[in-house]
């Protein structure tokens, strides 16, 4: 077994947990938000009402919310003093921008990987370094006849 880098292995452990979070907050999210479908769920300036606000999951992880309906799930691990990021998302709701009713979401919520290992990410970097190899020896012997007649 290879010796992954350190960087490698915060990133990995950054996006497992990130992922993780979003597995477990989205459920809950739109549980609640079905609740509030149909009704107004944001305020003058677009904002969540305070009394949804105050009913959201507690989460040991940074939630964020850049529009309205999408929340982003933040943490970072550290390695030799950098941080590696880690930013999933999911959608709750939608609203509709014109009333600031809250309308239910058309597609289920498809839960995130959060079993990386370095291992895993560094066969597939292999791989894909491999098949830009063959790619790149195939578009070489196409020459100047190129991927298009045109």
């Amino acid at each position: 077994m290879k010796n992954h880098s350190s960087a490698l292995a915060a990133k990995v452990a950054a996006v497992n947990a990130a992922n993780a979070e979003v597995n477990r907050l989205a459920p809950l999210y739109r549980a609640l938000f079905a609740e509030y479908i149909g009704q107004k769920v944001t305020k003058a300036d677009g904002s969540l009402l305070a009394k949804i606000q105050a009913r959201l999951p507690a989460s040991s992880l940074q939630v964020f919310s850049p529009h309205v309906g999408c929340f982003v799930v933040k943490t970072y691990e550290q390695s030799n003093g950098i941080a590696y990021y880690a930013e999933p998302y999911f959608y709750a709701f939608t609203v509709n921008r014109q009333t600031g009713f809250a309308e239910a979401l058309q597609w289920d919520f498809e839960p995130y990987r959060a079993d990386y290992t370095p291992e895993a990410i560094q066969a597939l970097r292999q791989k894909t370094a491999a098949a830009e190899k063959a790619f790149d020896d195939a578009k070489s012997e196409l020459g100047t006849f190129g991927m298009y007649d045109r």
